[in-house]
Protein backbone atom coordinates (compact mmCIF):
# COMPACT_ATOMS: atom_id res chain seq x y z
CA UNK A 1 0.00 0.00 0.00
CA UNK A 2 1.28 3.33 -0.25
CA UNK A 3 2.62 5.71 3.10
CA UNK A 4 -0.03 8.17 2.01
CA UNK A 5 -3.21 6.29 2.36
CA UNK A 6 -4.87 7.04 5.51
CA UNK A 7 -7.23 4.43 5.30
CA UNK A 8 -4.96 2.09 5.95
CA UNK A 9 -2.48 3.70 7.57
CA UNK A 10 -0.38 1.64 10.26
CA UNK A 11 1.89 4.07 12.84
CA UNK A 12 3.49 1.52 14.52
CA UNK A 13 4.09 -0.71 11.27
CA UNK A 14 5.66 2.73 9.61
CA UNK A 15 7.81 3.30 12.91
CA UNK A 16 9.09 -0.44 12.90
CA UNK A 17 9.73 0.42 9.04
CA UNK A 18 11.87 3.10 10.08
CA UNK A 19 13.60 0.96 12.77
CA UNK A 20 15.42 -0.57 9.91
CA UNK A 21 16.86 2.10 8.19
CA UNK A 22 20.26 2.67 9.27
CA UNK A 23 21.28 5.85 11.36
CA UNK A 24 24.38 7.03 11.22
CA UNK A 25 25.14 9.33 13.53
CA UNK A 26 23.12 8.06 16.61
CA UNK A 27 24.19 4.04 16.22
CA UNK A 28 27.87 5.60 16.56
CA UNK A 29 26.97 7.20 19.95
CA UNK A 30 25.33 4.18 21.13
CA UNK A 31 28.10 1.84 19.48
CA UNK A 32 30.41 3.98 21.44
CA UNK A 33 28.64 3.30 24.71
CA UNK A 34 28.18 7.26 24.54
CA UNK A 35 24.42 7.02 25.34
CA UNK A 36 23.33 5.28 28.85
CA UNK A 37 19.61 4.19 28.26
CA UNK A 38 17.51 5.02 31.00
CA UNK A 39 14.29 2.86 30.52
CA UNK A 40 12.87 4.15 33.95
CA UNK A 41 13.04 7.56 33.07
CA UNK A 42 9.84 7.27 31.11
CA UNK A 43 7.43 5.75 33.69
CA UNK A 44 9.31 8.16 36.27
CA UNK A 45 8.03 10.97 33.84
CA UNK A 46 4.29 9.92 34.47
CA UNK A 47 4.95 10.63 38.30
CA UNK A 48 6.54 13.88 37.93
CA UNK A 49 4.88 17.42 37.69
CA UNK A 50 4.24 18.51 34.06
CA UNK A 51 5.94 14.77 32.19
CA UNK A 52 8.91 16.64 30.88
CA UNK A 53 11.03 17.49 33.58
CA UNK A 54 12.81 15.01 36.14
CA UNK A 55 14.88 15.69 39.53
CA UNK A 56 16.97 12.92 40.82
CA UNK A 57 19.78 12.35 42.90
CA UNK A 58 23.64 11.55 42.30
CA UNK A 59 25.13 9.77 44.78
CA UNK A 60 29.01 10.68 45.53
CA UNK A 61 31.66 8.76 46.33
CA UNK A 62 32.99 8.45 49.98
CA UNK A 63 36.10 10.81 51.08
CA UNK A 64 37.92 12.76 53.32
CA UNK A 65 41.61 12.72 54.81
CA UNK A 66 42.49 8.81 57.17
CA UNK A 67 42.81 10.09 60.44
CA UNK A 68 45.99 9.31 62.33
CA UNK A 69 45.27 6.18 64.19
CA UNK A 70 47.78 6.42 67.36
CA UNK A 71 45.52 5.45 70.67
CA UNK A 72 44.90 9.51 71.31
CA UNK A 73 43.36 11.28 67.72
CA UNK A 74 39.82 10.99 68.46
CA UNK A 75 37.84 9.55 65.07
CA UNK A 76 35.49 11.91 63.57
CA UNK A 77 32.85 10.85 60.44
CA UNK A 78 31.86 12.19 57.27
CA UNK A 79 29.37 11.93 54.93
CA UNK A 80 28.66 10.98 51.35
CA UNK A 81 27.95 13.56 49.10
CA UNK A 82 24.77 13.30 47.43
CA UNK A 83 24.36 15.58 44.12
CA UNK A 84 20.63 16.66 42.66
CA UNK A 85 20.53 17.41 38.89
CA UNK A 86 17.74 18.05 36.71
CA UNK A 87 16.74 15.92 33.15
CA UNK A 88 14.44 17.92 30.33
CA UNK A 89 12.46 16.25 27.84
CA UNK A 90 13.27 17.90 24.09
CA UNK A 91 9.65 17.19 22.11
CA UNK A 92 10.35 17.60 18.45
CA UNK A 93 8.02 17.41 15.30
CA UNK A 94 7.51 17.77 12.16
CA UNK A 95 5.30 16.77 8.63
CA UNK A 96 5.84 16.50 4.66
CA UNK A 97 2.62 16.44 1.87
CA UNK A 98 2.85 14.73 -0.98
CA UNK A 99 0.72 16.25 -3.81
CA UNK A 100 -2.21 13.80 -5.76
CA UNK A 101 -0.64 15.86 -8.89
CA UNK A 102 2.69 14.87 -8.64
CA UNK A 103 1.79 11.06 -8.45
CA UNK A 104 -0.61 11.31 -11.01
CA UNK A 105 2.43 12.84 -13.35
CA UNK A 106 5.39 10.21 -11.84
CA UNK A 107 3.19 7.13 -11.32
CA UNK A 108 5.62 6.29 -8.01
CA UNK A 109 5.31 4.72 -4.76
CA UNK A 110 7.68 6.98 -2.30
CA UNK A 111 7.13 4.64 0.36
CA UNK A 112 10.41 3.63 0.39
CA UNK A 113 12.33 6.80 0.03
CA UNK A 114 10.24 8.75 2.44
CA UNK A 115 10.90 6.02 4.97
CA UNK A 116 14.78 6.22 4.59
CA UNK A 117 14.58 10.41 4.13
CA UNK A 118 12.27 10.41 7.33
CA UNK A 119 14.68 8.19 9.66
CA UNK A 120 17.93 10.03 8.39
CA UNK A 121 15.95 13.66 9.08
CA UNK A 122 16.05 12.48 12.68
CA UNK A 123 18.87 11.11 13.15
CA UNK A 124 20.05 14.78 11.84
CA UNK A 125 18.01 16.40 14.38
CA UNK A 126 18.51 14.90 17.27
CA UNK A 127 22.51 15.08 16.41
CA UNK A 128 22.16 18.84 16.16
CA UNK A 129 20.12 18.73 19.71
CA UNK A 130 23.34 16.74 21.52
CA UNK A 131 25.35 19.42 19.72
CA UNK A 132 23.57 22.15 21.12
CA UNK A 133 23.42 21.07 24.53
CA UNK A 134 27.36 20.57 24.58
CA UNK A 135 27.72 24.28 23.33
CA UNK A 136 25.19 25.38 26.27
CA UNK A 137 27.60 23.13 29.10
CA UNK A 138 30.97 24.52 27.63
CA UNK A 139 29.54 27.87 28.00
CA UNK A 140 29.79 27.48 31.99
CA UNK A 141 32.84 28.90 33.42
CA UNK A 142 33.26 26.69 36.17
CA UNK A 143 33.28 23.44 33.19
CA UNK A 144 36.58 25.55 31.62
CA UNK A 145 38.92 22.95 32.50
CA UNK A 146 37.81 20.46 30.38
CA UNK A 147 38.68 22.44 27.18
CA UNK A 148 41.93 22.35 25.47
CA UNK A 149 42.34 25.83 23.94
CA UNK A 150 45.11 26.08 21.48
CA UNK A 151 43.71 28.87 19.25
CA UNK A 152 46.89 30.98 20.90
CA UNK A 153 49.49 28.34 21.05
CA UNK A 154 52.29 28.21 18.25
CA UNK A 155 50.61 25.25 16.57
CA UNK A 156 46.99 26.49 16.28
CA UNK A 157 45.62 23.63 14.28
CA UNK A 158 45.26 19.89 15.75
CA UNK A 159 47.82 17.51 15.58
CA UNK A 160 49.34 14.40 16.98
CA UNK A 161 49.29 15.24 20.21
CA UNK A 162 46.30 17.41 20.75
CA UNK A 163 43.49 14.44 21.32
CA UNK A 164 45.66 12.73 24.07
CA UNK A 165 46.62 16.25 25.81
CA UNK A 166 42.59 17.15 25.53
CA UNK A 167 41.53 14.26 27.39
CA UNK A 168 44.12 13.71 29.93
CA UNK A 169 43.60 17.29 31.15
CA UNK A 170 40.10 16.59 31.22
CA UNK A 171 39.67 13.55 33.61
CA UNK A 172 43.17 13.07 34.45
CA UNK A 173 44.07 9.01 34.73
CA UNK A 174 40.30 8.33 33.82
CA UNK A 175 41.29 9.17 30.31
CA UNK A 176 40.60 5.65 28.33
CA UNK A 177 36.83 6.59 28.96
CA UNK A 178 36.80 8.50 25.66
CA UNK A 179 35.27 6.90 22.75
CA UNK A 180 33.77 9.07 20.61
CA UNK A 181 35.34 12.36 18.50
CA UNK A 182 32.91 14.98 16.53
CA UNK A 183 34.82 16.70 14.48
CA UNK A 184 34.55 19.45 11.33
CA UNK A 185 35.06 18.76 8.04
CA UNK A 186 38.29 21.28 8.38
CA UNK A 187 40.02 19.58 11.47
CA UNK A 188 39.38 15.98 9.57
CA UNK A 189 41.41 17.45 6.49
CA UNK A 190 43.91 18.35 8.41
CA UNK A 191 44.08 14.65 10.39
CA UNK A 192 44.01 13.31 7.00
CA UNK A 193 47.22 15.31 5.51
CA UNK A 194 48.87 14.39 8.58
CA UNK A 195 47.77 10.82 8.29
CA UNK A 196 46.49 10.72 11.36
CA UNK A 197 42.75 9.84 10.45
CA UNK A 198 42.09 6.66 9.44
CA UNK A 199 38.06 6.02 7.50
CA UNK A 200 36.29 2.49 8.21
CA UNK A 201 36.24 0.82 5.07
CA UNK A 202 32.97 -1.39 4.01
CA UNK A 203 32.07 -3.40 0.74
CA UNK A 204 28.47 -2.06 -1.47
CA UNK A 205 26.04 -4.36 -3.12
CA UNK A 206 28.69 -4.22 -6.23
CA UNK A 207 31.23 -5.58 -4.02
CA UNK A 208 33.31 -2.84 -4.07
CA UNK A 209 35.28 -1.68 -0.89
CA UNK A 210 34.35 1.95 0.30
CA UNK A 211 35.09 4.72 2.84
CA UNK A 212 32.51 5.00 5.03
CA UNK A 213 30.71 8.12 7.08
CA UNK A 214 32.42 6.85 10.12
CA UNK A 215 36.56 7.75 11.11
CA UNK A 216 39.11 6.65 13.82
CA UNK A 217 41.21 9.15 15.39
CA UNK A 218 43.89 6.81 18.28
CA UNK A 219 41.16 4.51 18.24
CA UNK A 220 38.43 6.45 18.93
CA UNK A 221 35.45 6.48 16.50
CA UNK A 222 34.80 9.64 14.73
CA UNK A 223 31.95 11.82 13.23
CA UNK A 224 32.29 14.79 11.03
CA UNK A 225 29.75 17.20 11.45
CA UNK A 226 30.57 20.65 9.63
CA UNK A 227 28.13 22.73 12.02
CA UNK A 228 31.10 22.91 14.72
CA UNK A 229 32.25 26.11 13.33
CA UNK A 230 32.87 28.84 15.53
CA UNK A 231 33.42 32.63 15.21
CA UNK A 232 34.12 35.78 16.87
CA UNK A 233 31.04 37.54 15.62
CA UNK A 234 30.77 41.06 15.87
CA UNK A 235 27.67 41.94 13.27
CA UNK A 236 25.01 39.59 12.13
CA UNK A 237 24.19 39.19 8.50
CA UNK A 238 20.71 40.92 7.98
CA UNK A 239 18.61 40.27 4.27
CA UNK A 240 15.65 40.87 3.10
CA UNK A 241 13.83 41.22 0.40
CA UNK A 242 10.30 43.45 -0.15
CA UNK A 243 6.91 41.66 -1.09
CA UNK A 244 5.59 44.05 -3.65
CA UNK A 245 2.52 42.65 -4.83
CA UNK A 246 -0.01 40.38 -2.18
CA UNK A 247 0.22 36.49 -2.78
CA UNK A 248 -3.16 34.51 -4.60
CA UNK A 249 -4.37 31.31 -2.52
CA UNK A 250 -1.98 28.26 -4.47
CA UNK A 251 1.13 30.65 -5.34
CA UNK A 252 3.85 29.27 -4.54
CA UNK A 253 7.08 30.76 -2.44
CA UNK A 254 10.42 29.22 -2.05
CA UNK A 255 12.94 30.56 0.43
CA UNK A 256 16.01 28.55 -0.17
CA UNK A 257 15.27 24.29 0.33
CA UNK A 258 11.38 25.08 1.74
CA UNK A 259 8.25 25.76 -0.18
CA UNK A 260 5.18 27.67 1.21
CA UNK A 261 2.02 27.51 -0.56
CA UNK A 262 -0.19 30.40 -0.15
CA UNK A 263 -3.73 29.51 1.89
CA UNK A 264 -2.12 26.50 3.04
CA UNK A 265 1.46 26.71 4.62
CA UNK A 266 0.96 30.51 5.50
CA UNK A 267 -1.84 32.66 6.47
CA UNK A 268 -3.49 34.97 3.96
CA UNK A 269 -6.18 36.00 6.62
CA UNK A 270 -4.64 39.66 6.52
CA UNK A 271 -4.73 39.92 2.77
CA UNK A 272 -1.64 42.46 2.23
CA UNK A 273 1.91 42.59 1.63
CA UNK A 274 2.56 43.08 4.81
CA UNK A 275 0.20 40.17 6.15
CA UNK A 276 2.10 37.73 3.88
CA UNK A 277 4.86 39.05 5.29
CA UNK A 278 4.52 38.36 8.27
CA UNK A 279 2.70 35.15 7.76
CA UNK A 280 5.31 34.11 5.81
CA UNK A 281 8.40 34.96 8.50
CA UNK A 282 5.76 32.93 11.11
CA UNK A 283 5.79 29.75 8.83
CA UNK A 284 9.96 29.85 8.12
CA UNK A 285 10.35 29.95 12.50
CA UNK A 286 8.73 27.72 13.06
CA UNK A 287 10.61 25.54 10.25
CA UNK A 288 13.64 22.77 11.54
CA UNK A 289 15.10 23.11 7.98
CA UNK A 290 18.45 23.89 8.15
CA UNK A 291 18.45 26.11 5.27
CA UNK A 292 16.48 28.81 7.12
CA UNK A 293 16.43 27.83 10.96
CA UNK A 294 19.68 29.46 10.95
CA UNK A 295 18.02 32.78 10.71
CA UNK A 296 15.05 34.49 12.71
CA UNK A 297 12.88 36.00 10.50
CA UNK A 298 10.78 39.17 10.53
CA UNK A 299 8.54 41.08 8.56
CA UNK A 300 8.71 45.41 8.49
CA UNK A 301 6.00 46.55 6.28
CA UNK A 302 6.02 44.08 3.97
CA UNK A 303 9.26 43.48 3.66
CA UNK A 304 10.66 39.66 4.45
CA UNK A 305 13.62 40.21 6.69
CA UNK A 306 16.43 37.45 8.01
CA UNK A 307 18.38 37.86 10.92
CA UNK A 308 21.36 35.82 11.28
CA UNK A 309 21.79 33.68 14.48
CA UNK A 310 24.05 33.91 16.69
CA UNK A 311 26.59 30.90 15.61
CA UNK A 312 26.05 31.84 11.57
CA UNK A 313 27.19 34.91 11.20
CA UNK A 314 28.70 34.74 7.79
CA UNK A 315 27.84 31.09 7.54
CA UNK A 316 24.18 31.38 5.87
CA UNK A 317 25.13 32.87 2.73
CA UNK A 318 21.41 34.88 2.67
CA UNK A 319 18.74 33.14 0.98
CA UNK A 320 16.95 32.94 -2.15
CA UNK A 321 13.41 33.43 -3.39
CA UNK A 322 11.67 31.33 -6.30
CA UNK A 323 8.27 32.46 -7.11
CA UNK A 324 5.65 30.17 -8.52
CA UNK A 325 2.41 31.27 -9.24
CA UNK A 326 -1.02 29.77 -9.97
CA UNK A 327 -2.95 30.67 -12.90
CA UNK A 328 -4.21 33.81 -12.08
CA UNK A 329 -1.75 34.54 -9.26
CA UNK A 330 -0.27 37.81 -8.31
CA UNK A 331 2.58 37.37 -6.12
CA UNK A 332 5.50 39.18 -6.80
CA UNK A 333 8.86 38.96 -4.13
CA UNK A 334 11.93 41.91 -4.65
CA UNK A 335 15.29 41.21 -5.21
CA UNK A 336 17.17 40.11 -1.97
CA UNK A 337 19.85 42.63 -0.46
CA UNK A 338 21.78 42.47 2.25
CA UNK A 339 24.24 43.52 4.79
CA UNK A 340 27.24 41.51 4.55
CA UNK A 341 28.27 40.70 8.46
CA UNK A 342 31.77 41.68 9.71
CA UNK A 343 32.88 38.45 11.47
CA UNK A 344 36.46 37.51 12.15
CA UNK A 345 38.67 34.14 11.66
CA UNK A 346 36.73 30.50 12.31
CA UNK A 347 37.26 28.26 15.40
CA UNK A 348 36.72 24.78 15.42
CA UNK A 349 35.34 22.92 18.79
CA UNK A 350 35.90 19.32 18.25
CA UNK A 351 33.46 17.35 20.97
CA UNK A 352 35.70 14.22 22.61
CA UNK A 353 32.92 11.94 24.70
CA UNK A 354 33.36 8.99 27.06
CA UNK A 355 31.22 5.82 27.92
CA UNK A 356 27.70 7.49 29.68
CA UNK A 357 28.57 10.71 28.50
CA UNK A 358 25.06 11.09 28.67
CA UNK A 359 21.56 9.40 29.86
CA UNK A 360 19.18 8.71 27.21
CA UNK A 361 15.14 7.86 27.41
CA UNK A 362 13.24 7.76 24.19
CA UNK A 363 10.14 9.08 25.99
CA UNK A 364 7.60 8.92 23.16
CA UNK A 365 4.64 10.58 22.05
CA UNK A 366 0.68 9.63 22.33
CA UNK A 367 1.06 9.68 18.42
CA UNK A 368 3.90 9.20 17.07
CA UNK A 369 2.90 9.47 13.21
CA UNK A 370 -0.29 10.08 11.94
CA UNK A 371 -1.79 11.33 8.06
CA UNK A 372 -4.07 13.83 7.07
CA UNK A 373 -5.64 14.17 3.96
CA UNK A 374 -6.77 17.70 2.34
CA UNK A 375 -8.62 16.64 -0.10
CA UNK A 376 -9.24 20.30 -1.75
CA UNK A 377 -6.04 21.94 -1.64
CA UNK A 378 -3.83 22.39 -4.90
CA UNK A 379 -6.12 19.39 -5.83
CA UNK A 380 -5.98 17.34 -2.77
CA UNK A 381 -2.67 16.07 -0.47
CA UNK A 382 -1.29 14.08 1.96
CA UNK A 383 0.40 14.71 4.61
CA UNK A 384 3.01 12.69 7.02
CA UNK A 385 3.23 14.01 10.76
CA UNK A 386 5.71 12.65 12.88
CA UNK A 387 6.47 13.73 16.40
CA UNK A 388 9.05 12.53 19.38
CA UNK A 389 9.89 13.70 22.95
CA UNK A 390 13.25 12.38 23.86
CA UNK A 391 15.92 12.98 26.64
CA UNK A 392 19.49 14.24 26.35
CA UNK A 393 21.22 14.51 30.11
CA UNK A 394 24.74 14.88 30.10
CA UNK A 395 26.79 13.40 33.19
CA UNK A 396 27.34 15.65 36.13
CA UNK A 397 25.03 18.37 34.65
CA UNK A 398 21.78 20.00 35.47
CA UNK A 399 18.97 21.71 33.36
CA UNK A 400 18.21 24.46 35.37
CA UNK A 401 15.22 26.16 33.66
CA UNK A 402 12.35 24.36 35.28
CA UNK A 403 9.93 27.00 32.92
CA UNK A 404 10.52 25.28 29.83
CA UNK A 405 8.27 22.60 28.70
CA UNK A 406 10.27 21.19 25.80
CA UNK A 407 13.60 23.41 25.10
CA UNK A 408 14.42 24.65 21.62
CA UNK A 409 17.57 24.00 20.45
CA UNK A 410 18.74 27.35 21.13
CA UNK A 411 18.06 26.75 24.63
CA UNK A 412 19.71 24.15 25.02
CA UNK A 413 22.48 26.02 24.06
CA UNK A 414 22.52 28.63 26.35
CA UNK A 415 24.57 28.27 29.18
CA UNK A 416 22.29 29.92 31.97
CA UNK A 417 19.81 27.28 31.36
CA UNK A 418 22.56 24.25 32.78
CA UNK A 419 24.81 24.00 35.54
CA UNK A 420 27.19 21.46 37.33
CA UNK A 421 24.76 19.01 39.72
CA UNK A 422 25.03 20.15 42.96
CA UNK A 423 25.22 19.24 46.42
CA UNK A 424 22.93 20.36 49.94
CA UNK A 425 26.05 21.70 50.89
CA UNK A 426 26.94 23.31 47.68
CA UNK A 427 29.49 21.25 46.52
CA UNK A 428 29.81 21.26 42.31
CA UNK A 429 30.00 17.66 40.57
CA UNK A 430 33.18 16.75 39.66
CA UNK A 431 34.28 17.80 36.17
CA UNK A 432 37.53 15.12 36.25
CA UNK A 433 34.00 12.69 36.49
CA UNK A 434 32.49 13.67 33.36
CA UNK A 435 33.79 12.15 30.49
CA UNK A 436 33.11 15.21 27.90
CA UNK A 437 36.18 17.39 26.37
CA UNK A 438 36.49 19.77 24.34
CA UNK A 439 39.22 20.83 21.88
CA UNK A 440 39.19 24.60 20.45
CA UNK A 441 41.09 25.06 17.25
CA UNK A 442 41.76 26.96 13.71
CA UNK A 443 41.60 23.85 12.34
Amino acid sequence: MGIFNSKNWNGEVFLKYLETVPKVKTNAFIKAGIFRTRGDLKARLVDQVGGNYITEPIVGRIGGDALNYDGSTNITSSGLDTYTRGMVVAGRAKAWKEYDFTADITGKNFMEEIAKQVSDYWDDVNNTTVLNILKGIFAIARFANNTYDITSAGTTTVSATSLNNAIQKAAGENKNQFKLVIMHSQVATNLENQKLLDYWKYTDADGVERNSELASWNGRTVIIDDSLVERTETTAGVYQASITTKATAGDKIKINNVELIAGIDFSLSTDSTTGNAAAIAAALNESTDASVNKFTWSNSSGTLIATEDSGYYGLTGGFTVTVTKTSGGTLVVGTVSNTTPAVAGDVYSTYILGTDAFDYCDCGAKIASEVWRDPKASGGYDELITRQRKLYAPKGFSFINTALTSPTDSQFATSTNWDLAVSSGGVYYPTKAIPIARIKSTG
